[in-house]
């Protein structure tokens, strides 16, 4: 197996690659489960290491719903926050368990539910930073003690995955 610099680049490049789903492309809208799989599917499908790869089911939505991961659908329908929730999931599921994943988003859920998702989005804007590969830093030190140690994990988890996609590349690129 030779991996030259210019192979290997390509590799790392491919493997930390993501598209960002950004607040403003998350419709403002309530969506039905099906308008909320189909967006999300047709979003992050480029992280499928293979096609038949599930990124997001019903049986999945309703799952994160009744062990409150997320907040329950008003009237069957899903809001911005949902979908934030969902996305959030998806990438921190390929690294901690369900259990943890509650433990760490619990606090965020409350705010939520509480009518607060000031909070919820702004850990959702650092997280899309940390997907770009920008350096993890908290220039804001009016961000609480809790918001610090969640958007730790969530940089933690991010180098764990894209750690774990670039082994998939290589994987599946060369053996």
């Amino acid at each position: 197996m030779d991996l030259n610099d210019t192979i290997l680049q390509k590799t790392i490049d491919e493997s930390l690659f993501y598209r960002q789903i950004y607040l403003a492309d998350i419709p403002n809208i309530p969506l039905y489960m099906e308008q909320v799989t189909s967006f999300i599917d047709e979003k992050i499908s480029f992280s499928k290491r293979d096609p038949s790869d599930k990124i997001l089911t019903k049986t999945m939505i309703n799952n994160y719903a009744k062990d409150k991961l997320i907040p329950p659908p008003l009237k069957k329908k899903y809001a911005k926050e949902h979908i934030v929730f969902l996305i959030l999931i998806y990438h921190l599921k390929s690294i901690l368990s369900i259990a943890d994943i509650k433990i760490l988003l619990t606090p965020l859920l409350k705010k939520v539910l509480d009518g607060d998702t000031a909070d919820l989005f702004f850990v959702y804007e650092y997280f899309l930073k940390m997907q770009e590969n920008k350096a993890y830093q908290l220039e804001n030190s009016s961000v609480n003690s809790e918001i610090q140690k969640i958007l730790t994990v969530f940089n933690l988890v991010m180098e764990a995955n894209n750690k774990k996609r670039f082994a998939e590349k290589i994987i599946d690129n060369y053996f």
